[in-house]
């Protein structure tokens, strides 16, 4: 008759005390590993995050580009921020640009994607002189990039393209996003994009 009791052997790995061995020791270390629970993988990660957070986590601004403000918006304490950038068409001398777009607080980004910021952006355009135009701008309906600034660690970014319009007259630039993924979008500003237009003297 089974008394209830099921006769356990010890592992061979184990030595003659019952005590476990190098070997079950490294066993050991990797299924804790394994079983670390999501808050303890969340601190890790936000460890990483802050680690990065003076290079990957700020988005670079090209060089002929000028922080021009920058506006508390959302938010009772650490609010969202509208920035407002100025820079130049490297190709046409004469007008200068102006694009608006957000960022968030440090709290939010360590809730949520730290390495990324909103890509909803606005440009407008104003003339100040005469414009002088090279010789190479592109006349494709392409147009040519004047502008463009990372606002993720990887996949998404914020350009500005200049289009010729020669039966017009005029320059016509394009502020827009894009991203490596379409799924994660969830305010749909690939879908969004804005315009100004200059005359060609």
């Amino acid at each position: 008759m089974s008394s209830g009791f099921v006769s356990v052997g010890l592992d061979p790995r184990l030595g003659e005390s019952g005590k476990c061995s190098s070997w079950c020791a490294r066993r050991r270390g990797v299924m804790k590993m394994h079983s670390d629970s999501g808050e303890e993988i969340s601190r890790r990660n936000l460890l990483l995050g802050l680690l990065g957070l003076g290079t990957a986590a700020l988005p670079m601004l090209p060089a002929s580009a000028r922080d021009v403000a920058s506006i508390p918006a959302s938010g009772l304490f650490m609010k969202d921020y509208l920035n407002v950038i100025e820079f130049e068409d490297p190709k046409v001398s004469g007008v200068r640009l102006y694009i608006s777009d957000y960022s968030r607080p440090i709290t939010e980004k360590i809730q949520n994607n730290f390495f990324a910021d909103p890509a909803s952006t606005s440009v407008t355009c104003v003339k100040t002189s005469k414009l002088k135009i090279a010789p190479d701008v592109s006349e494709s309906k392409e147009g040519e990039e004047v502008f463009s600034q990372s606002r993720s660690l990887l996949f998404k970014n914020i350009h500005v393209r200049r289009i010729l319009d020669k039966e017009a007259k005029a320059l016509v630039y394009i502020s827009y996003a894009t991203r490596l993924t379409k799924g994660d979008d969830d305010n749909k500003s690939r879908f969004k994009s804005s315009m100004c237009a200059v005359a060609i003297d």
